[in-house]
């Protein structure tokens, strides 16, 4: 099976909308978080914190993957 430029491209946009999605949902757990500190009553939630660790992982794995095919893409302009 043979890949063309099309498709990476669309792999491409597909993970930077990815991307986007898992930056916006940690950005709502952040300030979800920050707007309770300093707040003696508000109880500690540790699964946002958890939450936004694994959002880290992910949006590690899309980048990773978005560059080899930024790369792959580019090996296969430069033939």
């Amino acid at each position: 099976m043979e890949i063309t430029k099309e498709a990476l491209n669309r792999e491409i946009e597909r993970l930077n909308g990815k991307i986007a999605g898992e930056l916006e949902q940690m950005k709502h757990y952040a300030e979800w978080i920050m707007e309770r500190i300093g707040d003696p009553g508000a109880a500690v939630n540790y699964g946002f914190s958890r939450s936004i660790a694994t959002i880290e992982t992910t949006v590690r794995e899309y980048l990773a993957r978005r560059e080899a095919f930024r790369e792959i893409l580019n090996s296969m302009e430069g033939k």
